[in-house]
């Protein structure tokens, strides 16, 4: 496992996202303890500003997935999208394949890759059939985004002056649906299709060149349009796409970062606002993005946050076939790691696993019903074949929980 290089497109789908994202989610900053928000906050009216937020983003994403599967790299099928307003979320599952025609700085070592990211905007991404061809190569690829839009709000409300000031969430949910309905999306999937198709480093300095020129006295402008160049990444080239969209009016392009720049040609006044905030934190949100190789051992308690996020998408979508093949893979892996474990008379994972879905909501736990069911039959498999007293202290040990859960019908037990 590895930090996510800025440069290196394992999805050349979800990296060109990546700064849609930032863009429209603003609170991407690493979670503390005091940085969620009061429940007592959630009034009536916040709830209603938040699904309005929960509309604009998913129109906004439609469109923009719709524009770029008729782009000549990309082809791209949504599964799900929906806001499931109890938990204050938004979700959006797609699958597809797509190319990558320009010239990377390395050529990739692996053919499938797993990319995940735990913050307000979280994702898992399935990368796989990376194939070179005479020029870039193709992939394929499948997962899903989440946006906690509760702390988004929260976020974006803490950050701005007069949002602060205000210490309310509704006008930071207004604000960010203002900024939702204002985007645009043609620029968007523009420079995302341009990015698969031209990137070098060749290509980000004839960018950067011809944007310097267009700038004139822009000063500002310029600063960032250097800063982008000797970055020489694939997102600053994604960056640089969108300003030369508003290269005739280049001399009118605010912003003192690549943020707010590209903030104030998607979206004039508010985005320059905030993509202020944004551009400071792009590349420390990617470096939070974590790269696992197949053949790495995945973390369990990545995978345990994937069943939880895949089993809310099968539970408004139950047909949803990349949401039931991501649930099933990391439902697998757990119990292969466990029970590898328990040939060795080993329980750490297995402790993990209870004390981590002890912390979950109640209505969360039943994600986990599956996985519950697995431990109790290999449990009670190597008690009755073992006759390993151990083994049977387990079986009781996993048994209190589920009633403490009340989880038993769903997870019966033997009395004996």
């Amino acid at each position: 496992m590895w930090k996510m290089k800025s440069y290196l497109p394992f999805s050349l789908f979800l990296i060109g996202l990546l700064f849609v994202i930032q863009t429209i989610a603003p609170a991407l900053a690493n979670e503390t303890p005091d940085s969620k928000p009061n429940q007592s906050w959630f009034s009536a009216k916040v709830d209603a500003s938040l699904k309005f937020t929960a509309d604009a983003l998913d129109l906004g994403f439609l469109k923009l997935i719709d524009r770029l599967d008729k782009s000549e790299v990309l082809n791209i099928k949504v599964h799900s999208h929906f806001y499931d307003a109890k938990i204050r979320r938004y979700f959006i599952s797609v699958s597809g394949d797509g190319q990558f025609k320009g010239r990377l700085p390395e050529r990739l070592k692996a053919t499938e890759y797993l990319i995940c990211c735990e913050k307000e905007v979280s994702y898992d991404f399935y990368i796989s059939d990376i194939k070179y061809q005479k020029s870039g190569f193709n992939f394929k690829f499948s997962g899903a985004i989440v946006f906690s839009l509760d702390q988004i709000a929260y976020e974006l409300m803490k950050t701005v002056p007069h949002l602060a000031a205000s210490g309310a969430l509704d006008p930071a949910a207004d604000l960010l649906t203002e900024l939702l309905k204002k985007l645009n999306i043609g620029i968007l999937s523009e420079a995302i299709s341009d990015t698969l198709k031209s990137f070098s480093s060749v290509a980000i300095s004839r960018a950067g060149a011809d944007l310097l020129s267009a700038a004139g006295n822009n000063k500002k402008l310029s600063v960032v349009i250097k800063e982008a160049m000797n970055d020489n990444s694939i997102l600053s080239f994604l960056g640089l796409s969108i300003i030369k969209s508003a290269a005739k009016s280049l001399v009118n392009v605010a912003g003192a970062s690549l943020g707010s720049a590209v903030g104030s040609v998607v979206a004039p006044g508010i985005g320059t606002m905030i993509g202020g905030y944004v551009g400071s934190r792009i590349f420390s949100y990617i470096a939070s993005t974590a790269v696992y190789q197949l053949t790495i051992k995945f973390p369990v308690i990545r995978d345990l946050n994937k069943m939880l996020r895949f089993h809310q998408i099968l539970a408004r979508n139950p047909n949803d076939q990349v949401a039931a093949e991501r649930y099933n893979h990391s439902l697998k892996l757990i119990l292969r790691k466990i029970f590898r474990e328990f040939n060795s008379d080993s329980f750490k994972l297995f402790h993990l696993v209870i004390n981590r879905i002890d912390k979950h909501a109640k209505e969360e736990r039943p994600a986990f019903i599956p996985l519950l069911r697995g431990l109790q039959e290999k449990l009670l498999f190597l008690v009755i074949n073992e006759g390993d007293w151990l083994f049977a202290k387990y079986y009781q040990q996993l048994r209190l929980k589920v009633e403490a859960w009340g989880l038993q019908n769903e997870v019966p037990f033997t009395r004996r």
